[in-house]
């Protein structure tokens, strides 16, 4: 016991700041949160099925360079130009001479027909 409060107890004031304070720390690791759930998207722009990569077409411009092992199962076989697609990019020096490197392909939507 701190004059004559039980330990762990904060005068009200005190507390009110140390919850503002807590949420606000909530709501940065939320937000951040979110945004890193989110993964690029792109869409398929070439493919070179008979050596195995192709390349995803950003929103920002810069095409994305991907093995057909960056695709769950036999997935690569049934791509084709114009689908959607997540990505995950490869971290580190993981860039290949082509450019950025996707390690994670998941297709999102069909070509248009």
């Amino acid at each position: 016991m701190i004059s004559g409060r039980p330990a762990g107890h904060l005068p009200g004031h005190l507390m009110d700041a140390a919850i503002r304070r807590s949420l606000g720390v909530v709501a940065r690791v939320s937000q951040l949160a979110e945004s890193s759930d989110r993964m690029p998207q792109g869409t398929v722009k070439i493919l070179v099925v008979d050596r195995g990569y192709g390349f995803v077409a950003r929103a920002d411009g810069e095409d994305v360079f991907f093995h057909h092992s960056a695709l769950p199962g036999r997935a690569f076989k049934t791509l084709t130009v114009g689908q959607t697609v997540e990505f995950e990019l490869a971290g580190g020096n993981s860039r290949s001479a082509k450019g950025p490197r996707a390690k994670s392909v998941t297709v999102t939507e069909m070509p248009p027909a």
